[in-house]
C-alpha cells in the first residue's frame, strides 16, 4: 500500500496550493477530498493513521495524527543562500506566481546569454514535473526538466514501476533482419555539490547510438524528509526530483562544467516549502503551525 500513498501523493502534488498561488473552486475542493481519503485508506492498511483533514479532529483510534502525536513537519535540504557568477539570471520555481508555469520547487540561475524560449509543466502551484527551454548563444536549445519522483517505501520508483536501479534503458527495433536491441548507457561522473549536498551525476552520450536525439545530463536531488502516516519505522521517506539537462549534440556541445554550476545553484524555493508544508498536512491530518 506505500505505492498507492506515493501516488497519492503525487496526485495532490498537481493541484494549486494556496500558498503557492491560484484560485480553489468546488470542483478542486471535491478532488482533493478524494485524494486525501485514498491516503488515508492507504496509511491505515498499512497499520499508520493519515487523519481526517487539516481542519477536523483525528477519529478515534487516528490521535498519532494529531500535531502533538510527533509527526514532523516536512524538513528541508538545499535552503542556504548562493551567491551567483556575475552576469546570471535567477530562473524561479513554478509557484513564484499563478499561471507561471515550468519547473516545481527549484529556484536556480542560468548565464545571462541564455534566453529562455518555452516552459512546461503539470499545472501550477506544487507540480509533480515541468520543463525551461534555453537558446544557448551558438543557437543550440538545452531543455532543463525536473520531474517528482515516486516512491515505494524509501525507495524512488522507475520507470518500470520497480525500485530504481539504473537510468540505463534498452531500445528494442524490428527490421527485415529482425529484432534488434541497443542498450542505452548513462557513463556516471564525479558527484555534484550543492549547497553542501552531493548528489550522483550521470552523462548519457548520444553518440552512442543513432537512435537516440539528445545528450543527457541527469542527477536525483533528494531536497526534502516528509512524513508518510504510516507506522514507526515506515513514517518518514525522501522527497526528491529527477533532473536532465538535455540537448541535440549534433547542434552544439554543452559544458559540464556549466551544467555543474547552473545545479550548484539549485534551492528549494520559499513557496515550494510553505505549499508542501500544507500538503502534508492534508495528507497527515496535522497541523505545523
Amino acid at each position: 500500500m506505500q505505492a498507492v500513498r506515493a501516488a497519492a501523493t503525487l496526485a495532490v502534488l498537481s493541484l494549486s496550493l494556496s500558498a503557492c498561488g491560484g484560485g480553489s473552486s468546488a470542483d478542486d475542493t471535491d478532488s482533493t477530498d478524494d485524494i486525501v481519503d485514498v491516503f488515508r485508506e492507504a496509511a491505515n492498511d498499512a497499520g499508520g493513521t493519515g487523519g481526517d483533514g487539516p481542519d477536523d479532529k483525528p477519529a478515534a483510534g487516528n490521535e498519532t495524527a494529531d500535531a502533538g502525536s510527533g509527526i514532523r513537519a516536512p524538513e528541508f535540504l538545499l535552503t542556504g543562500s548562493f551567491s551567483p557568477p556575475a552576469g546570471w539570471t535567477l530562473d524561479p520555481a513554478n509557484c513564484v506566481a499563478y499561471g507561471e508555469s515550468g519547473p516545481p520547487f527549484f529556484d536556480y540561475y542560468v548565464p545571462g546569454d541564455w534566453i529562455r524560449r518555452s516552459a512546461g509543466g503539470s499545472g501550477a502551484g506544487v507540480t509533480m514535473n515541468g520543463d525551461h527551454t534555453y537558446e544557448l548563444p551558438d543557437g543550440t536549445r538545452l531543455t532543463i526538466d525536473i520531474e517528482t519522483d515516486a516512491y515505494d517505501g524509501t525507495d524512488p520508483i522507475g520507470a518500470d514501476n520497480r525500485p530504481w536501479t539504473s537510468w540505463d534503458y534498452d531500445i528494442t527495433m524490428y527490421e527485415e533482419s529482425g529484432e534488434r536491441t541497443v542498450s542505452v548507457v548513462y557513463d556516471e561522473r564525479s558527484p555534484v555539490e550543492i549547497d553542501g549536498e552531493t548528489f550522483d551525476l550521470y552523462a548519457l552520450d548520444q553518440a552512442q547510438s543513432d537512435q537516440l536525439s539528445a545528450s543527457e545530463y541527469k542527477t536525483r536531488i533528494v531536497f526534502a524528509d516528509v512524513p508518510t502516516g504510516g507506522p514507526a519505522g515506515r513514517d518518514r521517506r525522501p522527497e526528491s526530483a529527477t533532473v536532465t539537462f538535455s540537448w541535440n549534440a549534433a547542434n552544439g556541445a554543452v559544458d559540464e562544467a556549466t551544467v555543474r554550476d547552473i545545479l550548484s545553484s539549485f534551492r528549494v524555493a520559499t513557496c515550494a516549502q510553505e505549499g508542501l508544508v500544507e500538503l502534508y498536512e492534508i495528507l497527515t491530518g496535522s497541523d505545523f503551525s
